[in-house]
């Protein structure tokens, strides 16, 4: 018997250092290698034919594609370059929020006040409401607030209408936003409070006669603290439309200026703006929807800390992560990513949070999944920064991450369909592309970029990021080439 165990421990000590040694390595069977210079070769000369129109001609081009099941690069253009990615930052805002917050995830916004209500109803002392970073707050939301003060038999606030935003830090914008951009819908000013994104869209129309000013017809979701200087002119039939409205980014108030001409005959056109001062306008709303259900406030609307030992009125929680990221990722939202980001801040780091302990985070979180520091610059939350800095392959990296965890389909989701719905809703349609390609867009002046997963009819998953920057002119072009190369690798005849 001792002969026989001392047998199978030498067995076993042999079949160890047979391992170990390498005497046994897994080897890439015949059709694998085969499939793998098919794959090769057929991304290479799409790739390259593509890159031959004079269109691209002149674009900084970096590319990188990854095979899940060969476990391997197939093919790469300046993958280790840095670009700016404009929108494609929201993949690693993404994967950075799911890991730190989770997908369960909810803002909590609170409203209080310094005493409950008397038995008529009243409240002597101030109402606050307390920002959370919840950046899917909509009017609907504030007239259930409203509707929850009437519940409750509040029938008069005699102090302030406070807003407390101390849950984050009070910069406005992002770390190397344009400065004349403020006024423009995609560059909206930050706040732990908000409502619509912060944004209020106009709906402008010609006047009945030529000459007359244009009307604004609508402005959603409030008006109240807005002012138009109509400088604009109704103009005769099949004049061209240089219709523009926008605020003064240097005297940074809510006075907007209509300015341009609409021919007589055009339709209705809408224009989004951001507004100024995100407390007076959205605590401007809700002293609305208070005083529409025969609530009154007494006081100003102003900044002011809730104490510590306050009366709570009324509250509000956001849908989760899993949700939130849908809303961020398939409009490609700026408002989002930037909460979501100072949000991390906030809950690992300490309030109030900001970009910057939202980046510490990320960078920290990148080098766990083996993305080295120094190797890239990340500055704000959705890729607005002209600071940004990624490559390709890091974007690929983080793909591929996201790929091996069990939040991948929450993540995956949250992605544009090609040809289906966000912001590929009108690319790729009819292609063998559409509707198998996931992937996140990234535009901006000279920037054109599409990062994301192929998942091929074969059950084979690709893995891509394809990045342009510095060109003049229009994006589509970029576009037809990335698209081209996503239709080469859903075209791939592959078992």
């Amino acid at each position: 018997m001792k002969s026989i165990n001392r047998m199978f421990i030498i067995f076993l000590l042999f079949i160890s250092c047979f391992f170990s040694c390498g005497i046994f390595l897994p080897v890439k069977t015949n059709s694998v290698i085969k499939e793998e210079k098919y794959i090769t070769k057929i991304i290479e000369k799409e790739i390259s034919d593509a890159m031959k129109m004079n269109a691209v001609s002149q674009t900084s081009t970096g590319i990188c594609i990854y095979s899940v099941r060969l476990n391997k690069v197939i093919y790469q253009m300046n993958a280790d370059k840095l670009f700016y990615p404009a929108s494609n930052i929201k993949l690693f805002t993404s994967a950075l929020a799911l890991e730190k917050l989770g997908k369960d995830f909810m803002y909590h916004t609170k409203v209080v006040s310094d005493v409950g209500p008397d038995e008529e109803g009243n409240i002597d002392g101030n109402l606050y409401y307390v920002g959370s970073g919840d950046p899917t707050i909509t009017m609907d939301d504030l007239e259930k607030i409203a509707r929850e003060f009437k519940n409750r038999g509040v029938k008069k606030i005699k102090g302030a209408l406070c807003g407390d935003e101390t849950y984050l830090d009070t910069v406005r914008q992002g770390m190397g936003w344009m400065w004349d951009d403020a006024p423009q819908w995609f560059c909206p000013e930050l706040s732990a409070i908000s409502l619509n994104d912060n944004c209020v869209t106009f709906t402008i129309s010609p006047a009945e006669k030529i000459g007359e000013p244009l009307r604004v017809v609508k402005i959603s979701p409030f008006d109240k603290i807005i002012k138009i200087e109509n400088q604009s002119e109704t103009s005769p039939e099949r004049t061209i439309n240089t219709a523009e409205i926008g605020r003064d980014p240097v005297k940074n108030d809510n006075t907007f200026y209509l300015k341009g001409k609409m021919s007589i005959k055009s339709r209705p056109q809408k224009i989004t703006c951001t507004i100024h001062n995100p407390i007076l306008f959205v605590l401007s709303a809700l002293r609305d929807f208070l005083e529409n259900k025969e609530i009154t406030v007494d006081g100003e609307i102003r900044a002011e800390k809730a104490p510590e030992n306050s009366f709570l009125i009324a509250e509000h929680f956001s849908p989760p992560l899993s949700e939130i990221l849908k809303l961020f990722n398939k409009p490609s939202n700026n408002y989002v990513g930037e909460m979501l980001l100072k949000t991390v801040g906030a809950e690992v780091r300490g309030v109030p949070g900001s970009a910057e302990k939202g980046c510490a985070e990320d960078e920290n979180f990148l080098a766990s999944i083996g993305i080295p520091r120094k190797t890239y610059r990340l500055v704000d939350g959705s890729g607005v920064s002209r600071y940004d800095l990624v490559t390709p392959i890091q974007i690929v990296t983080l793909l591929k991450e996201m790929y091996s965890r069990e939040t991948f389909e929450i993540f995956k989701d949250s992605l544009p369909i090609a040809g289906k719905d966000g912001t590929l809703k009108y690319r790729m349609r009819g292609s063998p592309a559409e509707g198998i390609t996931y992937a996140k867009t990234g535009t901006a002046t000279g920037i054109s970029a599409l990062s994301g997963y192929i998942f091929h009819k074969s059950g084979e998953i690709f893995i891509f990021s394809i990045i342009m920057n510095g060109y003049i002119g229009d994006d589509d072009p970029r576009r037809l080439v990335q698209d081209k190369i996503c239709n080469s690798i859903a075209e791939l005849k592959i078992k």
